[in-house]
């Protein structure tokens, strides 16, 4: 007699490989995520989490005197203590045809899965970097409701941005934090040296109005995406990486104009915890409430917190939009 596969034969396969792929298509799809001071969730501390904030040190304006130690400076500190959020979601399958974890119709469940997690998380972020104190207008207007749809992003406003980031002492990209597949452990790769603006679908196109930076888009459109730094990058142009996001939300002032958000920020102006705890889950075929194994649920479930560490290292930039 054959050996026979079992439900729940099957039912591990899935959970494992649900969860190496449900992980991979989320990790594919946050945009914000990539840019923030990345912190780990601590273990076995509750749903607590700190973020540290760390002063700068005063410019030395004295020459040493030979023989004399300076006096030194106070490393100053300020901590952020935060609850850790979850968020998370199921679906439940009732046809079983296809159960095999590698099946076409498994796979789709695994990427709709994946995708939903990415947009949860990265709005999550979104959700706190947008409240950020630092805000322009496009064109020069002073107020949400005073843009028109005619107030397109320009490039002289993400100048202008950049200039006060630079002044601010904001630093650029030199290198961003990931999290190293076979350790877990985070560890620091180099960044592209630029500050990192990012746009909606909508506002990339008005941006392609600004002939240099859609020479620079152009030029740069062939470059080897399966190597690239960010994901999402649009183009490198004047000291900015300009990335797309389509998870940027838009909302209407008071003239009904839809206002588009777009952000620029410098290293280290906002901390993240990433996805080293998304979870996926499987329940059933089978149990007390399906005893004829004919449902099953796949699900995720993940701990996440941000956090502004530098409003004067970010800005948010409003405008209207010709698309």
């Amino acid at each position: 007699m054959g050996v026979k596969t079992t439900t729940t034969d099957v039912a591990a396969d899935i959970q494992e490989y649900m969860s190496a792929q449900t992980l991979k298509r989320a990790k594919y799809q946050t945009v914000l995520n990539q840019f923030g001071h990345l912190e780990n969730i601590p273990a076995g501390n509750g749903k607590g989490i700190r973020f540290t904030q760390y002063a700068e040190l005063d410019i030395v304006t004295d020459p040493l005197t030979e023989g004399v130690a300076p006096a030194g400076s106070k490393l100053a500190t300020s901590a952020i203590n935060a609850t850790i959020d979850q968020y998370g979601d199921y679906i439940t399958i009732t046809d079983l045809a296809g159960l095999t974890p590698k099946h076409r119709s498994m796979q789709e469940k695994y990427q709709i899965l994946g995708t939903q997690a990415a947009r949860s998380l990265d709005r999550a972020i979104y959700n706190v970097v947008s409240k950020g104190t630092a805000v322009r207008y496009a064109n020069n207007k002073t107020t949400r409701d005073g843009l028109a749809k005619t107030d397109i992003l320009k490039w002289d406003d993400v100048r202008a941005e950049v200039a006060r980031l630079r002044q601010s002492g904001a630093r650029e990209f030199t290198e961003v934090a990931t999290r190293k597949e076979s350790t877990k452990e985070i560890e620091m790769k180099a960044g592209d040296g630029n500050f990192v603006l990012v746009v909606d679908p909508m506002v990339e196109q008005d941006l392609m109005k600004d002939e240099d930076f859609k020479q620079a888009a152009i030029h740069q459109a062939n470059r080897d995406k399966a190597n690239e730094l960010y994901t999402g990058t649009i183009a490198r142009f004047s000291g900015v990486t300009v990335i797309r996001s389509n998870m940027i939300p838009t909302v209407k002032n008071t003239g009904k104009v839809d206002i588009h958000t777009s952000l620029l920020f410098g290293m280290d102006a906002y901390a993240n915890t990433d996805l080293q705890k998304l979870k996926t889950y499987k329940q059933g075929p089978g149990g007390v409430s399906d005893p004829l194994e004919q449902i099953m649920t796949l699900g995720w479930k993940a701990a996440a917190k941000a956090c502004i560490l530098n409003n004067n290292w970010m800005a948010r930039i409003e405008s209207g939009s010709a698309y």
